[in-house]
């Protein structure tokens, strides 16, 4: 009766914590892999030791409660099939990925000072990984060079391609202007993009990052533990993002329109070959390169 007692006194304390634990795992139930408790913790408290302590505590309550299952470390809900076996094998490929990825970047950064933020997103960035997963690149860059940016990157891509051609892709999946993202980060209200925002490995410009986190408040009710988190890692101060550039009109129309016609015809492909599950959409505006799977806009809406 006193453990009880206990535990339901805990579940109320605990509650938000616990809701947030449970939907990462409802995320990587619906991409057909589990999570593990050292991922969630990862995941939520963004390095805070005090977070992750609430983190594990709230992870106990959930498995005393039923609402979950733990075997060898991974997570399942209970009633959702099994999709066990899986997640430490991911998270040692999304280790790999991610230091190619890092290595990457810092490699070409220096050499595009335009960005204002770079970073890797995408299950990357989740820590968990599977063998046809790309490395996305997120970019952001000063109004108006945006797409002199993209050729200096698109040909360092394709360089490490042709050197490394067992090495994962380097994919641009978010590139955009300063004020395209800022204002994406505050009008595109879904569970699923705060999540992805707030799961970028950030390897250039957290202050920035931390600045438009700021300015995008209502993540905050969607998962308040990993955005506190994440605010508190830079001093969010106003970021210098200078002034708009010209002379980006040629890079656009060239790399832009190579760039829809590349995406039109491997979505025919996949078309063709049936595997209409890996359709995508490709959003190549003067302001942005943006890449959503078709797949992740389904999961958007759940």
């Amino acid at each position: 009766m006193a453990d009880s007692t206990y535990l339901e006194a805990s579940a109320r304390e605990h509650y938000g914590v616990e809701e947030e634990v449970l939907d990462i795992i409802r995320s990587s139930v619906r991409c057909g892999f589990t999570s593990t408790v050292d991922e969630v913790q990862e995941r939520l408290a963004a390095g805070n030791s005090g977070i992750a302590m609430k983190c594990a505590t709230a992870i106990d309550i959930l498995e005393k409660s039923g609402r979950i299952m733990i075997e060898n470390g991974e997570i399942v809900l209970r009633g959702q099939g099994d999709v066990s076996g899986r997640a430490h094998e991911r998270r040692r490929m999304a280790r790999e990925y991610m230091s190619f990825g890092l290595s990457f970047l810092e490699g070409i950064l220096p050499s595009v000072p335009e960005v204002l933020m770079a970073g890797i997103c995408g299950s990357v960035s989740y820590g968990s990984a599977g063998p046809d997963d790309d490395i996305d690149i997120m970019l952001v860059c000063r109004n108006g060079t945006l797409w002199s940016v993209m050729r200096k990157v698109l040909l360092a891509a394709r360089s490490v391609r042709k050197r490394e051609p067992r090495k994962p892709i380097m994919c641009l999946s978010y590139c955009a202007g300063d004020d395209a993202f800022r204002e994406e980060a505050a009008s595109h209200r879904t569970r699923l993009f705060a999540s992805d925002c707030l799961n970028i490995r950030v390897v250039k410009g957290r202050d920035y990052y931390t600045n438009v986190l700021e300015s995008s408040t209502w993540m905050s009710s969607c998962y308040p533990l990993t955005y506190a988190a994440r605010v508190a890692e830079g001093n969010g101060d106003d970021v210098d993002c200078g002034g708009s550039a010209g002379g980006d009109r040629l890079n656009y129309l060239l790399i832009g329109g190579y760039l829809k016609t590349m995406a039109w015809g491997r979505n025919l492909a996949l078309r063709l070959k049936g595997r209409e599950d890996e359709l995508f959409t490709a959003r190549i505006e003067r302001d942005r390169c943006v890449y959503a799977s078709d797949r992740w806009r389904r999961l958007e809406e759940v």
